[in-house]
């Protein structure tokens, strides 16, 4: 890559600088939220920033965030496509009481992740965000600079979407619950 593919002006040099500072810890709790691991959380971490940079002067200013969950998810998908298996985020499953709990604590992790990947672009980063990430749909609606309703649409989408994968599973119970601000449906 030659250097006039980078933007070099000190402007330009400034914001990147700021938007990385301001965005990378969240990028890489999200990506993590995918369903990769730490390796691989770099190696797309590093992709999105370099197409942000190539493209931050037609990113408006304050849009950068969505721009890099954008470019995650869709740098994310395309990996899963191309090798169709899921990388297991081992390291981050409970310690369990025996042998048999903690396979069955990769099992659901495993199910998760297959969900979450067959989400379309449009339903992954919501759901992802809200019940993996436990942002709320105002705070999402603020980074993907989408309307509250459409977030809103989005998350009861992939919330259906999640129920019937449960059943068609045969599953009686949801993997896990969490509850915020209320009585709130658990949808992982």
């Amino acid at each position: 890559m030659s250097t006039g593919d980078i933007a070099t002006t000190p402007v330009s040099s400034e914001r990147l600088h700021s938007v990385a500072r301001e965005n990378l810890a969240f990028l890489w709790k999200y990506v993590r939220g995918l369903g990769v691991d730490d390796a691989e959380a770099d190696d797309i971490m590093q992709e999105a920033l370099l197409v942000l940079t190539r493209k931050l002067d037609i990113v408006q200013v304050g849009k950068e965030r969505s721009f890099l969950i954008g470019c995650a998810t869709r740098i994310t998908q395309a990996r899963w496509r191309s090798r169709q298996r899921y990388t297991e985020l081992t390291e981050d499953i409970p310690s369990a009481a025996s042998p048999a709990d903690d396979q069955l604590g990769r099992e659901a992790l495993r199910l998760l992740q297959e969900f979450v990947a067959s989400l379309s672009d449009k339903h992954q980063p919501v759901f992802v965000l809200y019940e993996i990430q436990e942002f709320s749909v105002p705070e999402i609606s603020e980074m993907l600079a989408l309307p509250i309703g459409t977030v809103s649409s989005r998350l009861r989408t992939g919330r259906s979407l999640y129920r019937k994968y449960i059943e068609r599973l045969g599953a009686t119970h949801t993997l896990c619950e969490r509850q915020q601000g209320g009585n709130r449906e658990a949808a992982i």
